[in-house]
């Protein structure tokens, strides 16, 4: 049993490393794939920030922080990762049906699945959490035993999150039987178990963050103590709130405290939690997973065989709005694209506009006790505040996925474009729509939470922010499809081959990166110009980019649809 489970794990792992294309067939690094720069630079902006952000608190003796923050945060999006892909790893994967009639056990098929799913967390855990924990680790202890408690948390830490949303699917999946539409049940379930999620933790944070800190206007010698006392109310706070996860304070206390009687407890602790909880996944996997299985296969080979004849109603409609409309369906209508170019998009936003509503006050209250307001203008204030909002907005483009796989979300299908009576031009801005709609709920949702929270700019201003954004919007959708022509993935086996596979992103980050450098780099030319000139220059440069990507597309139309065959 255990060989068997141990040689179904390899060909799942080896089959998703494969796709990704980082090593070459002699097991080395290959040079040539993006996905490998893509890693490289991801490695590089994480050491960055987390060296930054690690130095920063060690010299106020706050280190400590970062492992209490840093954690819940990775842990709710390994959760989150892993709603989205149990339900296709476990019961909607291709292979499925080839690895049923094999002699193996159900049981060992699901452990190899669950194995591929932990494999995948290990991947992302490498990248970040190994990285900021090393660096935390050379800053804040310096200590051999830190290091080697560090690969114990890291090898643990994913572990006990995984089981409990692989256990919630497998209870989950039993619902089936009452639902016809099971890809409307897949797309629903992820929204379900994610907003919970999300909720759960906003309104526990809420509860918890609810007491203000203590402020004193004594004199200046009970700063200090002052201080310290809100230290320790924001340290027991956090406590709090890590407990509801129950591995995040043990983790902590290894990473903290590195004395042998502590780490043997701790271990036993985590030992035990983990254990229990893949012993009941395992024992509730026995009597659900094969059943569950089953009834999903026989749907999915009833829909591929139903083949109804459809009666088609002709109305006079506009070929724009048709063409817009079957776009906007075919997402809405595919679990997969639906999951990973809308929904965890959405998610994104929402968790960006949770963190600004938690630390916007707090970072708006240090800059008063600082007089930083005061000493900025209020000019170079909202153009500082207006250049940051573009910043964010830009950030969270870079986290949609609908222009960069607009044309591989196709397949061979998408030979289908050149044929139809309309002009390749007409279709290039129409297929960019979906992701200029969506992106523009990112800028009125940024925009309006900002907004506010600093009142002291005008709202005028928040309009012209948002019709400049609408601009970078309109160009980071139209560079992005330009990308997809280029370089499509129209070979694709699995849905989420297009996605999953893209190692067009890297183009996305190196936009973001530009754009980003564009607008630091104006915020210090026009520091003392006046506001409205400040506002119209950055208008009129993003105006200016934009008809250069339209002069272009225009031109070389045709030449970008060559790659479509």
């Amino acid at each position: 049993m255990v060989k068997k489970i141990i040689e179904l794990s390899k060909i799942f792992v080896k089959d998703y490393f494969q796709k990704l294309n980082i090593f070459n067939e002699d097991k080395k690094l290959n040079k040539k794939s993006i996905f490998t720069w893509l890693i490289i630079i991801l490695i590089i902006a994480i050491c960055f920030l987390s060296y930054k952000i690690i130095n920063w608190l060690d010299l106020r003796g706050q280190a400590i922080l970062f492992l209490k923050i840093y954690l819940p945060i990775i842990a709710t999006i390994f959760m989150f990762q892993a709603i989205l892909i149990c339900t296709n790893v476990f019961f909607f994967s291709k292979d499925l049906e080839h690895i049923l009639p094999l002699p193996i056990k159900p049981i060992e098929l699901l452990i190899a699945k669950f194995n591929n799913v932990i494999i995948i967390t290990y991947m992302m855990e490498l990248l970040f959490l190994a990285l900021p924990l090393l660096i935390y680790g050379l800053i804040a202890v310096n200590s051999i035993f830190y290091f080697l408690t560090m690969i114990l948390v890291l090898i643990i830490f994913p572990i006990f999150l995984i089981t409990i949303i692989s256990l919630i699917m497998l209870f989950v999946m039993q619902l089936t039987k009452f639902i016809k539409n099971k890809d409307l049940f897949q797309i629903l379930i992820s929204i379900i178990l994610s907003l919970i999620i999300c909720l759960g933790e906003g309104y526990l944070i809420n509860t918890i963050f609810n007491d203000n800190m203590i402020k004193t206007e004594i004199n200046q010698n009970n700063e200090i103590e002052t201080v310290q006392i809100n230290n320790k109310i924001l340290h027991n706070k956090l406590d709090k709130l890590n407990n509801y996860l129950i591995i995040i304070n043990p983790c902590i206390s290894l990473l903290t405290n590195i004395k042998m009687t502590n780490i043997i407890w701790q271990l036993i602790k985590l030992i035990f939690i983990c254990t229990i909880s893949c012993l009941i996944f395992i024992i509730c996997g026995k009597k659900l997973y094969l059943n569950n299985l089953l009834k999903n296969i026989a749907y999915i080979n009833k829909r591929k065989n139903n083949k109804k004849i459809i009666k088609n109603k002709y109305e006079k409609k506009s070929i724009k709005k048709s063409y817009i409309k079957y776009e906007l369906k075919k997402l809405i209508k595919n679990p997969t694209f639906f999951t990973q170019c809308i929904f965890q998009y959405i998610f994104y936003i929402g968790i960006c506009l949770l963190i600004i509503n938690l630390f916007m006050p707090t970072i708006l209250a240090s800059f008063e006790e600082q007089n930083i307001l005061q000493e900025m203008g209020k000019d170079n204030f909202t153009l500082q505040a207006i250049c940051i909002i573009l910043s964010i907005i830009q950030i969270l483009f870079t986290l949609n996925n609908l222009s960069l796989t607009a044309i591989s979300r196709e397949g061979k299908d998408a030979i289908v474009m050149k044929y139809i009576p309309v002009s390749l031009y007409k279709q290039f801005i129409w297929k960019a729509t979906p992701s200029i709609l969506i992106n523009t709920i990112a800028i009125i949702a940024i925009n309006f939470v900002i907004g506010k929270n600093i009142s002291e700019i005008s709202i005028w201003y928040y309009v012209i922010t948002t019709i400049i954004a609408m601009f970078l919007n309109i160009i980071n959708s139209f560079l992005m499809l330009i990308v997809d022509l280029k370089k499509p993935n129209l070979d694709w086996t699995t849905e989420t081959s297009p996605i999953k596979n893209n190692a067009n992103k890297l183009y996305q980050y190196v936009t973001t990166i530009i754009i980003i450098l564009i607008l630091s780099y104006l915020t210090k030319v026009l520091y003392d110009v006046n506001i409205l000139i400040s506002l119209a220059i950055i208008f009129i440069k993003f105006l200016i980019i934009l008809i250069l990507i339209n002069f272009y597309t225009k031109k070389k139309i045709n030449k970008l649809f060559e790659k479509i065959q």
